[in-house]
């Protein structure tokens, strides 16, 4: 669209005037822009003036140049973009300028950015993995640890089991004060079964 007005705004002389020439040497310029497939100059009555089309296309094979102007504006294909854009004399219109834009181009870039997307997904799904690892042998396993001795310690009563410590951080206090806790059980548990067993020991006597 910037181009299209660029040039429209460049060809109103050239039309008004009619230098065939100049208008050829205009459209010409478009060999600087690759993605533009072929041009056209159509004057007042909506009669093809002058046409330009990029060395690696051919007219026919790889795209039909419109005889007359269309609707003003963009419009989009599946493989080009068509720009009909008015040319303007003050108020008065003395033509219409024709780009084709071939989208080979943007769906390449489209590509190599889905590739590159991939890539990053791919390498943030590595990342997310590892990370995951690390956390689950930080926090995981040592309250997994913990999660297995209090249910031994409930459903076996086994006093004597302890959690493992695998790390010096606050879970591993964390570790280290739950066998605590489990050790002055173990050591309430065995005073009272002496006790216990004084008790009985009395009884029997």
């Amino acid at each position: 669209k910037t181009i299209a007005q660029l040039i429209a705004s460049n060809s109103t002389a050239v039309l008004i005037y009619d230098d065939q020439k100049l208008a050829a040497e205009i459209l010409g310029g478009l060999r600087a822009e690759p993605e533009i497939a072929a041009a056209a100059l159509y004057d007042r009555n909506g009669s093809r003036y002058v046409t330009f089309v990029q060395d690696n296309v051919r007219i026919g094979r790889d795209l039909e140049m419109p005889r007359r102007p269309g609707r003003d504006g963009i419009e989009f294909h599946l493989r080009d973009v068509t720009v009909f854009e008015p040319i303007v004399e003050g108020s008065q219109r003395v033509g219409t300028l024709y780009l084709r834009g071939d989208l080979t181009g943007m769906y390449r870039r489209l590509g190599v950015y889905g590739l590159v997307l991939l890539g990053v997904l791919a390498i943030a799904t590595v990342i997310a993995w590892l990370l995951s690892q690390f956390f689950q042998r930080l926090i995981s396993e040592p309250i997994v640890g913990l999660a297995h001795t209090a249910r031994v310690v409930s459903e076996k009563r086994d006093y004597a089991v302890r959690a493992p410590k695998l790390s010096n951080d606050e879970i591993g206090g964390f570790t280290e004060a739950f066998n605590s806790m489990l050790n002055q059980i173990q050591e309430s548990h065995s005073a009272l079964r002496a006790s216990e067993e004084r008790l009985s020991a009395v009884f029997q006597q």
